[in-house]
């Protein structure tokens, strides 16, 4: 379990946000919901130990997260970001970098490594990319790419920045069910998604940040209050599929 007591962030003068406790566990899809400028991604940073809270502190199984050595950190956290850089390498050799936490001193792949790569690939929709360079793939493509990054690092806690960005519908539908798949293996994955509907359909909890704070919530429990018109200033409105589920449409008021 990842566990927040009191986070707080701030750049230089500018907070944030303030005082957040919340606990995160394995087996759940959690969605990070808000307004742009937030702190959705900043959020993600410090929960991954890339950021360090201004005040405040994470704990991971009750160990704060400054007792883990970078390596040690590394085989229990990973982070799909929002890329504006890659590498000029090819798609393989960047999957091959999430083998890094568990490389000896050598740092030299073993065949269970390359195993990991090649199905962390398979599982991205992204074999067919794996001699590419990066350069040369699309922005979906370089997305794919990405994910199987995330996968090769096989953490038990997993956590992406907007990772449908770039993605047509079909992988867009594929990449979410993979993270649905990822929490009924017992993993923990937190995604930070500006889609709405999305959001209600896939994940199990939400976080939903407001003017410095954040509250938690369910899907069923944000379409039916109070919070679509007070955080982002639109009527929820749930509509029956042919099936029996519900779904959420999001109007302007």
């Amino acid at each position: 379990m990842i566990e927040a007591r009191d986070l707080s962030f701030s750049y230089g003068a500018s907070p944030v946000f303030s005082d957040l406790s919340f606990s995160l566990t394995e087996g759940k899809v959690y969605g990070i919901v808000g307004p742009n400028g937030s702190g959705k991604t900043t959020l993600l940073r410090v929960l991954c130990g890339i950021a360090k809270p201004t005040c405040g502190e994470a704990f991971l199984d009750g160990i704060p997260y400054d007792s883990f050595d970078r390596l040690s950190l590394a085989r229990q956290l990973s982070l799909m970001p929002q890329f504006s850089y890659l590498p000029p390498v090819t798609a393989r050799d960047l999957v091959e970098r999430g083998r890094y936490p568990y490389l000896g001193a050598t740092r030299r792949m073993t065949p269970e490594d390359r195993a990991a790569v090649e199905r962390a690939l398979s599982q991205a929709g992204a074999i067919d990319l794996a001699h590419r360079p990066l350069n040369e793939l699309s922005g979906g493509e370089r997305q794919r790419v990405c994910l199987a990054l995330l996968l090769a690092q096989d953490t038990p806690y997993v956590f992406l920045d907007e990772p449908t960005t770039y993605l047509d519908l079909s992988h867009r539908f594929g990449l979410l069910s993979q993270l649905r798949d990822l929490s009924r293996e017992g993993r923990c994955v937190v995604a930070v998604l500006h889609d709405l509907p999305q959001a209600l359909r896939w994940c199990d909890e939400l976080l939903v940040l407001h003017e410095g704070t954040l509250i938690s919530t369910t899907p069923s429990e944000f379409a039916r209050s109070s919070l679509p018109d007070r955080v982002f200033g639109v009527a929820c409105h749930p509509v029956i599929l042919p099936d029996g589920r519900e779904e959420y449409v999001f109007l302007p008021k």
